[in-house]
C-alpha cells in the first residue's frame, strides 16, 4: 500500500468513527511488506501490524481519548499551503476537511497536479497534538529501514532535518516522498512519471517553515 493511500484509508476511517461506524474498509489489501515499530511499548501492538490492522488498534486507543492534546489547525489554512503549481505542474484540483473524535481532532488537504502523463498527489495532514494518531499516520518516523531492488529503492531518511520516507523506481519513473513535520504534520508526495529530482523539487515548494508555524 503506498503510504498516501494509507493516510487516505486512516482519515477515512477516522471519519467513520465520528459518523458511529466502526470498520475499516476492506477494499485495501497490504502489500508493502513493511513491519514497523515503535520504541514506546505502549505503541508495540500497533507497530507490528499491517497497515489496516494498525488503524483498528491505534483507534481503539483513540476511543480513550487524549484530554491534552490540541486542536488541529484549520483545513484552509492546509490548503493555503498547496500552490498553483508545483515543478512546473499545474494544480488540478484541490480539497480539504477537518473531522474529530473524542475530543481530538485531524485536518487534511489534498491536490492534484497534473500535465500530460505526469501527475503528482499531495496530501497534508494535521494530528495535532496526538501521539495516537501520529502512530497510525507515521509509523515510519520511528523505524530505520533501507532496501534496493531492480533499479528500485525505499528508505527512511532525514530531509532537512525532518523524519522522513522514500521510495523510488527507476523503471516506472513513480515514487513518493513523506515527511514529519514539527512532529504534527505529515506531508505525502507521490508522482507518477516524474524523475526523483521532481519529487525532491516538488518537496522544496511547500513551505515547510510556514507549516511547523501553524
Amino acid at each position: 500500500m503506498k503510504m498516501h493511500h494509507f493516510l487516505l484509508l486512516f482519515i477515512t476511517v477516522i471519519t467513520c468513527y465520528q459518523c458511529g461506524k466502526k470498520e475499516t474498509p476492506a477494499d485495501n489489501a497490504n502489500d508493502s511488506g513493511f513491519t514497523f515499530w515503535q520504541e514506546d511499548e505502549a505503541d508495540d501492538a500497533v507497530a507490528n501490524l499491517a497497515p489496516e490492522e494498525a488503524v483498528k488498534k491505534a483507534l481503539q486507543q483513540l476511543e480513550k481519548g487524549e484530554p491534552d492534546a490540541k486542536p488541529a489547525a484549520d483545513h484552509k489554512q492546509l490548503q493555503a499551503l498547496l500552490p498553483e503549481r508545483l515543478v512546473g505542474i499545474p494544480r488540478s484540483s484541490i480539497e480539504g476537511q477537518k473531522s474529530g473524535l473524542q475530543g481530538l481532532s485531524i485536518a487534511t488537504a489534498k491536490a492534484e497536479y497534473e500535465m500530460g502523463d505526469k501527475r503528482l498527489s499531495v496530501a497534508l495532514v494535521d494530528a495535532g497534538s496526538s501521539s495516537l494518531t501520529l502512530a497510525g499516520l507515521a509509523m515510519w518516523a520511528s523505524m530505520e529501514f533501507e532496501r534496493e531492488s531492480n533499479g528500485s529503492y525505499e528508505r527512511t531518511t532525514v530531509i532537512d532535518g525532518h523524519k522522513a520516507f522514500e521510495q523510488y523506481d527507476n523503471n516506472t519513473q513513480s515514487g513518493q516522498v513523506n515527511v514529519l513535520v514539527d512532529n504534527r504534520f505529515v506531508l505525502s508526495i507521490e508522482g507518477e512519471n516524474v524523475s526523483e529530482k521532481d519529487l525532491r523539487q516538488a518537496l522544496k515548494g511547500i513551505n515547510l517553515r510556514k507549516l511547523a508555524g501553524l
